[in-house]
């Protein structure tokens, strides 16, 4: 292992270790969701509802995989499956209890974002954002993001 993957690797960890002092978890977890479960949420809640293959192909999984995740999500209560507008076609959109988890969410990581702001500034900040935009596999949803779909 290199020494900048090594360095990089403990930076990362602390990020993520951090994040917990720095953004209290909600009163109210999104129950045991997985991170899969959790993205899988946060896509729908923001760019939902959603055709099945439409999601796996967000979520960069199997049609099964988002399947999966939808059950789950479903069961808990997060999400609902309802018709399109071709009776063979099930839309996945997200509940108010959904909209709610995403929403709290999105708020504590905004205040371990602000937290970094703070400690890099602006500038330094933005950079990180640039480079972290080159990595991520799956694409920032913000909720002003239009959709991506049609349907």
């Amino acid at each position: 292992m290199s020494a900048v993957t090594e360095q990089l690797g403990e930076f990362l960890a602390d990020v993520v270790m951090t994040s917990h002092y720095l953004a209290e978890p909600a009163a109210e977890p999104a129950g045991n969701l997985h991170d899969a479960e959790m993205k899988c949420l946060k896509i729908i809640a923001t760019i939902g509802p959603l055709k099945m293959h439409q999601l796996a192909e967000t979520l960069h999984a199997t049609k099964a995989r988002a399947t999966q995740l939808v059950t789950t999500l479903e069961q808990l209560g997060y999400v609902a499956r309802g018709q399109g507008t071709d009776l063979r076609t099930k839309l996945v959109s997200a509940t108010e209890l959904g909209q709610a988890i995403v929403l709290d969410t999105r708020q504590k990581y905004h205040e371990l974002a602000k937290a970094i702001e703070l400690k890099l500034g602006t500038k330094r900040a933005s950079e990180l954002c640039t480079l972290l935009a080159e990595i991520t596999p799956l694409s920032v949803l913000t909720s002003n993001q239009t959709k991506e779909f049609t349907l």
